[in-house]
């Protein structure tokens, strides 16, 4: 991914160094939520089945959000604690659309996340150095902003987030992209239709864990 999208990381980097500076790091979250649940939010079709639980941990629970899920979220009147989001590809913006002006959800994100959103969101950014790059040769030179272990996925960046947070037990919902007729729950920009009945051969059916058959 770094050799392929290089460029990319660079010019991202470069674009947002300067709201990177001024940001507070996620280390500013250390412990800040010692012992307190914490739920971790993706955009899975299973999350209309849960939905409704959300509201009530509200208060109870720090709710991490992905972001392809918030705009989902908003519309039920859930608002998460946290925003995570990790995409250096510009076309991720799509899940900012219409949500930037959140000043009371701060989002986590890496110096690499596309520059749109990290120059257009109104609300507070923890923000996370990165092992490599620009923030690993230049860090020296500015305030430590702190790391997290994890790969590509925003749910595991979510998950490594509420672990420095301290916070347990830690709950997952909303995991399962793909599996239903559905890739992503309605509401969701990702969300399409799966029609896996035109290429039955393909597919190995399974017991749903709600009744029926899942492919």
């Amino acid at each position: 991914t770094s050799f392929k999208h290089g460029a990319i990381f660079v010019n991202n980097e470069i674009q947002n160094l300067p709201k990177f500076l001024l940001s507070p790091g996620i280390r500013n979250l250390e412990g800040k939520f010692a012992d307190i649940p914490a739920i971790i939010i993706a955009a899975g079709p299973s999350l209309e089945k849960n939905i409704h639980h959300l509201k009530a941990a509200q208060g109870k629970a720090l709710l991490l959000a992905t972001a392809p899920v918030v705009r989902v979220l908003l519309a039920h009147d859930i608002r998460p604690d946290l925003i995570v989001s990790i995409d250096f590809h510009p076309n991720n913006r799509i899940h900012f659309e219409g949500i930037c002006d959140q000043v009371d959800i701060p989002l986590v994100c890496p110096i690499r996340l596309a520059p749109s959103i990290v120059q257009d969101y109104q609300g507070d950014l923890f923000v996370v150095q990165d092992f490599g790059g620009m923030t690993a040769w230049l860090g020296k030179h500015w305030e430590f902003k702190g790391y997290v272990k994890g790969g590509g996925s925003v749910t595991i960046y979510a998950l490594m987030t509420a672990i420095v947070a301290g916070c347990n037990p830690i709950i997952f919902t909303g995991l399962d992209l793909s599996f239903t007729e559905k890739s992503h729950i309605e509401g969701s920009a990702m969300s399409k239709t799966i029609n896996a009945s035109t290429n039955e051969g393909q597919w190995l059916w399974v017991e749903g864990i709600y009744g029926g058959k899942v492919p």
